[in-house]
This record gives C-alpha cells, structure tokens and sequence, in this order.
C-alpha cells in the first residue's frame, strides 16, 4: 500500500496524479474486500447452511425414539 510523501507537490497535474494512483488504490482494494467478504459468506453457508447428508426419513428417527421413551 502507498503511503503518503512527506510533503505534497506544488505542481496540479503532479496532485491530480497522486489523486488518481490513490483512488485506483482504493478501487483495488474495494474489490478484494467484496471478494473476500463473498467468501466469508459462502463459507459460512457451508458451515452453517442447510447440510447435504440430510436423509429423508431422519424425521421417522425422531419419531421413534419418541415412542419408545412414552
């Protein structure tokens, strides 16, 4: 990442250069942030998210136990 110099050019069009290369820093970086924050998201879902192994008659497990505990 740029830091900034230790004093500033008195020159505009030396200004507005340094203006551009900082913004193009900033869009590069916005876009990593949305990349990673995608894959935050996505990760989450696959850990939390609906799981895939469900079985179809997991709910007829359930009510089994239920009746042999009543």
């Amino acid at each position: 990442m740029k830091s900034l110099p230790e004093t500033l050019p008195d020159e505009t069009n030396a200004l507005q250069k340094m203006v551009l290369d900082y913004q193009s820093t900033v869009d590069q970086l916005q876009e990593k942030l949305k990349w990673y924050e995608e894959q935050f998201c996505l990760f989450q879902h696959q850990r939390f998210g609906a799981s895939s192994e469900k079985c179809p008659d997991q709910m007829e497990l359930f009510r089994n136990v239920h009746e042999i505990t009543s």
